[in-house]
């Protein structure tokens, strides 16, 4: 719409607050093609099954979320998996030209995952993560956001807290990935600045 208006259009903070994915692919891996995104976009679930890996009870989990600031009065749409979903839809239209909605997503949240899911996963040496990935499959863009059992020794491992990170693989580059560390209101804010400073650029 931006474009058939003649507008300019930015949005870096809609993924992983500030951190340059966006800007990454756009300024840095030109005539790079896409072909795979995965990551762990959404920080509210994060923290929820790691704290939950330690042993702490669910509601007093969510309570400190809430009083640290980061988890909203309904977490419902972190905890269904939407919130992930969107961002997943957002990095595939940019990346990918996927033309695809949240609610195409493949979409399972964390709602459903037990201690003993939990335990088990750590008996066979890994943890659950929420999951966000998108691929293409017989020529069409797909994405998905599911807990998935993931290696102690992988890189989505040893994402904690509010941390997150997204692996971006290319024809050219390969692998890229980016990693976000216990971000707080000012990586959000250095989104917004650093969108605007481009389009200070670009007038």
């Amino acid at each position: 719409m931006a474009q058939e208006q003649g507008s300019l259009f930015f949005y870096e903070t809609t993924v992983m607050d500030g951190t340059p994915v966006f800007n990454l692919v756009r300024e840095t891996l030109k005539l790079c093609r896409v072909t795979e995104v995965e990551g762990i976009l959404n920080s509210t679930t994060n923290f929820i099954l790691e704290e939950l890996a330690k042993g702490k009870e669910y509601d007093s989990v969510i309570a400190e979320g809430k009083r640290r600031g980061f988890i909203e009065a309904d977490p419902s749409m972190d905890i269904d998996g939407w919130d992930a979903a969107a961002k997943v839809a957002a990095l595939l239209n940019v990346l990918m030209d996927a033309g695809i909605t949240p609610g195409e997503i493949d979409r399972t949240g964390i709602g459903g995952i037990t201690k003993e899911q939990i335990c088990e996963a750590r008996a066979r040496n890994n943890v659950i993560k929420l999951i966000c990935r998108g691929t293409i499959e017989n020529g069409k863009v797909v994405g998905s956001v599911k807990p998935v059992e993931v290696p102690i020794t992988s890189l989505p491992a040893t994402i904690d807290g509010t941390s997150s990170y997204v692996s971006i693989t290319t024809d050219l580059m390969g692998k890229v990935s980016i990693v976000e560390h216990a971000p707080e209101i000012e990586q959000t804010g250095y989104g917004i600045l650093i969108d605007l400073i481009n389009l200070i650029d670009c007038l």
